[in-house]
C-alpha cells in the first residue's frame, strides 16, 4: 500500500496523523481564526479539511511555536492558507512579496490580525 501512496499521503498517515487530526482544534484557539470570523468565514471552513488527507488545502502554512505552554504538544500556534499580504495604509491587503512577508512576520510576533483585541 506504501508504494501505491504519494509522499504527503506517506508523510500524513505514517508518522504525523495525529499532528494533522489536532491542528484544526488548535487552530480554532487562537486569535487568527476569530478574527476572520469564526467558522463562518472561509478560512474557518476549510480548517477542518486539515485533517483529511483527500481534502487537504494547499498552499497550507503551519506556523510552529515552541516558546508559549499551550503549544507544547504540537508547536502549532498558527494555520492559515493562501493568505493575503499585510494590511497597508489605505486598509487594503497588498500582494507584493514585501507585504505577504509582513503577515508571516505578524503571523511569528503575534501582532495585527492574529492578535487578541485585533480591530479592523
Amino acid at each position: 500500500m506504501i508504494g501505491t501512496q504519494t509522499s504527503f499521503k506517506q508523510y500524513f498517515y505514517g508518522r504525523h496523523s495525529d499532528f494533522f487530526e489536532q491542528a484544526p482544534t488548535l487552530a480554532e484557539n487562537r486569535p487568527y481564526f476569530n478574527n476572520l470570523g469564526g467558522t463562518t468565514s472561509g478560512y474557518g471552513q476549510l480548517l477542518p479539511n486539515i485533517g483529511d488527507v483527500e481534502a487537504f488545502q494547499t498552499p497550507t502554512s503551519f506556523l510552529i511555536d515552541w516558546s508559549y505552554a499551550e503549544h507544547e504538544t504540537y508547536g502549532i500556534a498558527e494555520v492559515f492558507f493562501n493568505y493575503d499580504g499585510r494590511l497597508g495604509p489605505t486598509g487594503v491587503a497588498g500582494t507584493d512579496s514585501y507585504s505577504l512577508a509582513g503577515t508571516l512576520c505578524d503571523a511569528w510576533n503575534h501582532k495585527g490580525i492574529f492578535a487578541t483585541g485585533y480591530k479592523k
